[in-house]
């Protein structure tokens, strides 16, 4: 830096050209070397400003020494400095300009550029903190979801545990309400094997109930016999004719005609909850009965709908009385059979689901079997009829 403080003198020292240039490229040197107070652009002009004082003292010095000389220079040499330094010194003036203003626009720029690295220096440092945050958050989000999955698991079985207790209190009330009216007679169980003629009934239903079996049982027991002595007579008849001779007589009634009476199954308060076709020219100590499914269909459909609307404590116990009566009879008994025409919906196993489907309320789930029912009854029209006469033609033979 003692280079810097004596720039003046060496420059105008009695040194050759060489080592002034020599000099003059050290001084650039020391100026990139210094500190930010005192960078390349405060030295540039201290230079320019320090040429220039100094070629105007050299000048000054010039003239004065000419005037002392007078007459005794003869060489001129005196004349060639002064040209030298005044040629000088306007080089120095044309740049001086120059070197102000991009010291200026340097000055400017140098500090934006401290003011964007103090701001890479804090983005950095947010970023790293933030590299931080979410190493953290990640390692916690990982603990979480692990909670989570824990959660689920216990809350699935939580579930699965408070379902089957559920259930169990469901079936242990019903057990007990069917017991309780088993032992008081509540309602009227119905001995299917007690008359041959016309639908067993204990219990008398109330006036609309029985308007309502009536009207549906269009057929006189006259007209059933004569149905059956074709059948049991005509033995090369088809079962096409028999079902044209029934369609005849359901022309007039608009509906589906079975030649067959029923024994029906009621509550005490007169609701039909079961139907049973049986044979009345069978003797009655070898005689089978068959699970009416249109019935089962068509009631059952009906308090599904009403239950989804509103719930009914007394319908919704009766849906499952008429579900689990059927279940039970058929089951516990030989001579009770489900219809083979709709054997692969309404069965043991599917009715015992449906009984317990009925007694958790999934009265969606209840209403897919009587939909598929419903469409299977639909597809087979008259020969249903066929279907349920040929299986009462096989009990007859056993």
């Amino acid at each position: 830096m003692n280079r810097l403080a004596n720039v003046g003198k060496s420059l105008f020292g009695a040194s050759n050209s060489s080592t002034d240039a020599n000099r003059l490229y050290s001084i650039l040197l020391d100026t990139r070397a210094s500190s930010e107070s005192q960078n390349m652009y405060d030295i540039a002009e201290k230079l320019t400003k320090n040429e220039q004082d100094n070629a105007k003292y050299a000048l000054e010095q010039l003239w004065t020494l000419k005037k002392n000389l007078g007459e005794e220079n003869k060489s001129g040499t005196i004349d060639l400095l002064i040209d030298f330094y005044q040629n000088k010194l306007d080089v120095i003036r044309n740049k001086e300009e120059d070197i102000k203003k991009v010291s200026k626009d340097s000055r400017e720029l140098i500090e934006e550029k401290r003011k964007r690295d103090a701001e890479i220096v804090s983005v950095k440092q947010e970023i790293s903190d933030c590299s931080i945050e979410l190493e953290r958050l990640e390692t916690k989000l990982q603990e979480l979801q692990v909670k989570e999955q824990e959660l689920v698991l216990i809350e699935g079985q939580l579930m699965k545990e408070l379902k089957l207790n559920a259930n169990s209190v469901v079936n242990g009330l019903y057990e007990i309400i069917l017991a309780s009216q088993d032992e008081s007679d509540s309602y009227q169980d119905i001995s299917l094997e007690q008359k041959e003629e016309k639908p067993i009934e204990l219990n008398k239903a109330p006036a609309e109930e029985k308007k309502r079996h009536d009207e549906t049982e269009t057929i006189s027991t006259k007209e059933i016999n004569r149905a059956l002595d074709r059948v049991e007579n005509e033995n090369n008849k088809s079962s096409n004719q028999l079902v044209a001779d029934v369609g005849k007589a359901e022309q007039e009634t608009k509906e589906l005609i079975v030649p067959y009476p029923k024994s029906i199954v009621k509550t005490t308060r007169g609701v039909v909850i079961g139907e049973y076709y049986y044979n009345p020219r069978q003797n009655k100590q070898s005689r089978h009965y068959i699970f009416n499914s249109a019935f089962f269909c068509k009631s059952l459909s009906q308090a599904v709908k009403s239950l989804q609307t509103r719930y009914d404590q007394q319908i919704h116990a009766e849906s499952i009385q008429m579900i689990q009566d059927a279940y039970k009879r058929i089951s516990d008994n030989t001579v009770l059979h489900f219809e083979v025409s709709t054997n692969e919906i309404i069965n043991k196993n599917s009715m015992k689901e449906l009984w317990h489907k009925m007694a958790k309320r999934e009265y969606d789930e209840v209403m897919i079997v009587g939909q598929k029912l419903k469409a299977k009854l639909e597809a087979l029209n008259n020969n249903y009829i066929v279907m349920l006469s040929e299986q009462m033609t096989r009990y007859e033979e056993q």
